[in-house]
């Protein structure tokens, strides 16, 4: 990079860079586009291809009947009226 890039990158900001704070920011620059260009050369395969998750087909999302709630509630220790009954937990006395 050189002092009118860095310029001209300022003026697109908004921003006066003297040719002294050019001097600290063209190699800390130099350094985040080389970091980028190491970036974009990274072949990364396509989670598309790799796992056909897009391509197939998912089973349909048709309504039907659940017991999901009656089987839940089989399975805890304590229930009332139709919710899972837990100790208190904010709030005063208990």
């Amino acid at each position: 990079m050189t002092y009118e890039e860095i310029a001209n990158l300022g003026n697109l900001v908004n921003i006066t860079v003297t040719k002294t704070e050019s001097q600290d920011l063209i190699p800390k620059m130099e350094g985040i586009l080389g970091y980028i260009n190491q970036i974009q050369s990274i072949e990364v395969p396509s989670i598309k291809s790799d796992t056909g998750f897009f391509s197939e087909k998912l089973r349909d999302d048709l309504p039907g009947n659940s017991n999901f709630k009656d089987d839940f509630l089989g399975q805890v220790p304590e229930k009332e009226n139709g919710y899972v009954k837990v100790t208190k937990v904010l709030g005063g006395d208990q």
